[in-house]
């Protein structure tokens, strides 16, 4: 006799857990959004920035519209790398990029290094933390 083949299942997300790992980490993907929020703050800092390096208004708003880029960009990534990847190596690696890029951007004297710091490694940052924390919780 033949042993009948098993069906093959579609690969479940890496994100696994019960309801009692759900409800602790809703909080934490609250800060997680809470802080990808603070792109909104940019404005604030759009003008006395160009103002002190004698910066055009535009060159510095470019700053933003890359960040915005990049964080799309990363979520497209971001997407596809979490079936392969444990959720909370992709916000650790997303966090230490969003820090890094926002604490670096205050040390940028040139644009190329706001667009570098700020936009390219702060936005994907971003990206990370933002989709891996609406994906988290919606699973749940």
């Amino acid at each position: 006799m033949v042993p009948a083949k098993r069906r093959r299942s579609a690969k479940k997300p890496a994100h696994k857990g019960n309801r009692a790992q759900g409800a602790s980490r809703r909080p934490s993907g609250g800060v997680c959004n809470a802080l990808v929020g603070a792109i909104y703050m940019w404005s604030i800092f759009n003008i006395p920035l160009a103002e002190t390096y004698g910066w055009s208004f535009q060159a510095t708003s470019a700053a933003c519209s890359l960040y915005i880029v990049c964080e799309c960009i990363a979520g497209f990534a971001v997407g596809w790398l979490q079936t392969r990847v444990r959720s909370n190596l992709i916000v650790l690696a997303g966090g230490c990029c969003f820090a890094l890029g926002w604490f670096c951007a205050g040390l940028a004297h040139s644009l190329p290094a706001l667009y570098l710091l700020y936009s390219v490694v702060g936005g994907m940052g971003s990206g990370c933390l933002y989709n891996v924390s609406v994906s988290t919780a919606t699973a749940w």
